[in-house]
């Protein structure tokens, strides 16, 4: 039982993969742990893209979870 007309559900699944690719890019440099000591971490810019990393957090889960579950609508669970 597909959610979606099948053309629009790999065009869902090949967006959410984007927005996977930008949300895990987001995660790791806004992380101070990792990419963020490398850029300047005083910058008035950089405060305000760090106080957001838990936000890019949730952006990547919610996009992880939509894609995973179209995905298996549409091709079913692998045998």
């Amino acid at each position: 039982m597909a959610l979606f007309d099948p053309q629009t559900e790999l065009r869902l699944i090949f967006i959410f993969g984007l927005l996977n690719i930008a949300g895990i890019a987001l995660v790791l440099l806004s992380c101070r742990c990792l990419f963020g000591r490398v850029i300047n971490p005083k910058s008035r810019i950089m405060m305000k893209f760090y106080n957001m990393h838990c936000y890019y957090w949730l952006l990547f889960i919610i996009s992880v979870l939509a894609h995973a579950l179209l995905a298996f609508d549409l091709l079913g669970v692998p045998k």
